[in-house]
């Protein structure tokens, strides 16, 4: 490849196609992308990076094949590589925007994890894989009706027969050119005390005040005593060990507070319901910053 040909190639779009192991996301990043993948490894790990180019009806993007993950918190540099690819961290390039592929099957299990990217305003299109599956079991989500509760784009995909793939490039091609498409504001809520806490990391980390947010809750999730994490800077590290000796003394769980709070919004939708009108949406991470829902980073000002 030529110098100019690389430097045509490094200022493609970039796509994450990130989810769930086991949602078929291998078989859609092969299924977009052919057999022009690009194997490397992540920085400062030896966990594989494939990129491939997607023909879009705008010209080329690269598409990333992120790691399988269930959640974004970690516990291993290995399991930080979804964190550092989503968020463009330590050496990697920054999406413009992520794929999350859910199992049509097993959708409520699924979307915990795009319910993260949404709630860190990464531009998100939701694509709802396995759906010829879902359709025989009789339990095929409507995706206008996820749209409408997420408030980002959902697409019913099959990579096994190639079902819905134009849908799906016109979608992210749409939140390409307006990002604002594929954010919307999160419609749950952390109990009082949580709110406080992260209040308190927040000044810790840099970027836009939804994904200090978002770092914020992968901190307290994620770091401890016994976790095998790399690059956590010391302050973090303090803050969150004293707010997990505080809420323990206050009987709190912090874990719990965090995962039930999110599942609790997702079981609380009515998926089969219609749509409701006016449903949808509207570097090392850490130096000075604050965070606050609805501020500075949400939709509405950006």
């Amino acid at each position: 490849m030529s110098a100019g040909a690389a430097v045509r190639a490094e200022a493609r779009p970039v796509v994450a196609l990130a989810g769930n192991p086991n949602t078929g996301k291998t078989s859609l990043f092969n299924r977009l992308t052919g057999s022009n993948a690009r194997v490397g490894n992540y920085p400062g790990v030896t966990v594989e990076r494939e990129v491939g180019a997607w023909r879009l009806a705008s010209g080329l993007v690269d598409v990333v094949d992120v790691p399988g993950t269930y959640s974004l918190a970690s516990r291993s540099s290995d399991e930080q590589v979804a964190v550092r690819a989503i968020f463009g961290l330590d050496g990697n390039a920054r999406p413009h925007l992520a794929v999350v592929v859910v199992d049509a099957t097993q959708l409520v299990r699924n979307l915990y994890f795009a319910l993260q990217l949404v709630e860190a305003e990464v531009p998100v299109v939701v694509a709802l894989n396995l759906m010829d599956v879902a359709r025989a079991q009789g339990i095929a989500p409507d995706p206008g009706r996820v749209a409408a509760l997420l408030g980002v784009p959902v697409v019913a995909v099959s990579a096994t027969t190639g079902e819905g793939m134009d849908t799906l490039a016109a979608a992210v091609q749409d939140v390409l050119l307006d990002p604002r498409q594929g954010r919307a504001l999160p419609g749950w809520r952390y109990p009082a005390a949580l709110e406080q806490d992260l209040a308190r990391l927040c000044p810790l980390a840099e970027g836009p005040a939804a994904e200090r947010r978002a770092l914020a809750l992968w901190a307290l999730l994620s770091v401890d005593e016994t976790d095998e994490l790399i690059d956590v800077p010391a302050p973090v590290r303090q803050e969150v060990a004293a707010i997990r000796a505080e809420a323990g003394r206050a009987g709190r769980d912090i874990d719990a507070e965090i995962i039930a709070t999110r599942y609790a919004w997702l079981d609380a939708q009515a998926w089969a319901s219609p749509p409701r009108p006016g449903a949808r949406g509207s570097r090392s991470p850490w130096t000075a910053g604050s965070c606050t829902p609805g501020g500075a980073g949400s939709p509405s000002s950006r």
